[in-house]
């Protein structure tokens, strides 16, 4: 049941097979070491190591604030550096997270498999999306950013 390892391989083989010159694919290791799941699409040819920060001192803010999408698994860490940084958001799998089931109604895109992963990044090669995506995210941005009573914004635009 490793959710970030399922959807770290699906995108990886969707970049691969589909969108290998469109995007420039960085994967941020936890901790200092390279995790299985990346050896694995190493040595099956799905990424290179160059793809991979291993880093403790390369702090997440500092890669997401280079970034211009921001992919991963439903975290709290995504959600604010995302939004403080003003990048699109990209949640991989939130049906499987109870506390963000409804993502989309806070205008963040929320993935579950890969033809969907396919038609967002497809959607984002096209630069005049990505400026209305990023907009889509604004007024939960500017709640979360400005601390304006955060927590009841929220549960008010999921409900």
């Amino acid at each position: 049941n490793n959710i970030d390892g399922k959807y770290l391989k699906m995108v990886a083989k969707v970049i691969k097979n589909d969108f290998q010159n469109k995007f420039e694919f960085k994967i941020k290791e936890k901790g200092s070491s390279i995790s299985k799941i990346s050896k694995d699409l190493i040595t099956k040819n799905i990424i290179k190591k160059e793809n991979l920060i291993v880093d403790n001192y390369n702090l997440t803010e500092n890669i997401i604030s280079k970034s211009d999408i921001i992919m991963g698994t439903v975290s709290t860490s995504i959600l604010y550096q995302g939004l403080y940084f003003n990048k699109v958001i990209v949640q991989l799998g939130s049906k499987f997270f109870p506390w963000l089931r409804t993502p989309e109604k806070l205008g963040i895109i929320e993935i579950s498999n890969e033809i969907e992963i396919k038609k967002i990044l497809k959607l984002l090669t096209n630069n005049r999306i990505y400026p209305k995506l990023k907009k889509r995210q604004n007024s939960i941005r500017n709640f979360l950013i400005s601390k304006k009573n955060s927590a009841s914004y929220i549960v008010s635009r999921i409900k």
